[in-house]
């Protein structure tokens, strides 16, 4: 199979998943007006041998989606996070959603189903709140608090009980659902924090700031300082993804337009590459569980990449 394919949306994108079940197939959220204003929509699509992406499944969403992802039980279902609140579960058999979750009252921007207990998954909304939730109810189980808005949260790769949120707050937390409560609250910027993610190997965490800045935090320390300051982007990074497969890689994209891979081993020179290929906001991105090297990046110019990171910038181009 092709390592790289390219695919146009009707929509801005907002962002993007790798399935967990089947190399090379993807759900990308959109939104009208670079979600400001109006409508939404959600494409599942495949990539070929070939490299040619063909759409697979495609659902309008009645405001901007934000996000979506895999049910990690279920290989024919997703999960959608939308403008309005909303939470709809999608099953490819039907054109409706089937099951509604409807306890945020403002913009759902993050949702991540639980790697371990693959019953649960976590939303991240507007209105200052992390909730979790069994699939099957529409009653979320816990409810986390930051004092501004949420933007993502993210569970742990080996623990089932924990997860992390990044707050407009300034902070990013560890939630423990055995305690109820934060165990970590870590002001970690100067700025809004967008996006946080766990290293798969090591207990670190990184996140990344409205001001560009990206940082890496040893959980085990006092979190007094980060483990390491990257230099980041000239604006605001808006998702960053450890690699599945390398401790030390980072891959992080900006409304600079950019997506750069970081070497995070190397504190004077980590920056190992750096792709221009979107002409708008890139606020998408995520890794392939089944390609070593695989990222697929998502942009307001309503294009989506799927390529390898240490290719050259100039043929992804």
């Amino acid at each position: 199979m092709s390592n790289r394919g390219n695919y146009t949306s009707k929509l801005c994108g907002t962002n993007v998943r790798f399935s967990p079940f089947e190399q090379g197939k993807l759900v990308i959220s959109q939104a009208q007006n670079y979600g400001i204003v109006g409508n939404g929509s959600v494409s599942i699509v495949q990539m070929d041998d070939r490299g040619l992406v063909d759409v697979l499944f495609e659902y309008a969403t009645q405001d901007a989606c934000y996000d979506a992802c895999f049910n990690e039980e279920n290989e024919n279902q997703i999960i959608t996070g939308c403008g309005d609140g909303q939470i709809k579960l999608w099953d490819f058999m039907h054109q409706q959603p089937i099951f509604s979750y409807s306890e945020h009252t403002q913009e759902v921007f993050s949702l991540e189903w639980s790697h371990i207990n693959k019953r649960r998954f976590a939303s991240a909304s507007y209105d200052q709140t992390v909730k979790i939730w069994d699939a099957t109810s529409d009653v979320s189980l816990y409810t986390f608090k930051h004092a501004f808005v949420v933007y993502q949260a993210t569970w742990h790769p080996t623990h089932e009980s924990i997860l992390a949120s990044c707050s407009g707050d300034e902070t990013f937390r560890i939630w423990d659902l055995r305690e109820g409560n934060d165990v970590k609250a870590v002001k970690a910027h100067d700025n809004e924090i967008l996006t946080i993610d766990f290293n798969k190997y090591e207990n670190f965490v990184a996140t990344g700031c409205t001001d560009g800045s990206i940082k890496v935090w040893d959980l085990r320390a006092t979190l007094d300082e980060p483990l390491i300051s990257l230099p980041g982007h000239l604006l605001a990074c808006k998702k960053l993804k450890f690699s599945p497969y390398h401790a030390n890689t980072l891959i992080s994209c900006s409304y600079d337009m950019s997506t750069c891979v970081w070497n995070i081993d190397e504190a004077k020179s980590p920056l190992m590459n750096r792709f221009d290929h979107h002409s708008e906001f890139v606020v998408g991105l995520d890794c392939s569980l089944f390609v070593e090297k695989q990222i697929a990046t998502t942009s307001w110019d309503k294009k989506t990449s799927i390529f390898n990171f240490d290719e050259d910038p100039q043929l992804v181009a």
